[in-house]
């Protein structure tokens, strides 16, 4: 997955990060994540620059 500008790229289920998705490098704080969050927060937002 290609990031751009981190406005399209899901932050919790994209695979942007070294090619996987959070949910396989953390998955106890995934799993506390509430689904709304997970399938709505944007790179951008989450990491507040996109990089």
């Amino acid at each position: 997955c290609t990031i751009h500008d981190g406005l399209t790229t899901l932050f919790w289920e994209d695979r942007w990060l070294h090619g996987q998705r959070i949910q396989e490098i953390a998955p106890l704080i995934y799993s506390i994540i509430p689904q709304r969050t997970r399938t709505t927060m944007m790179v951008r937002q989450a990491t507040g620059d996109g990089a």
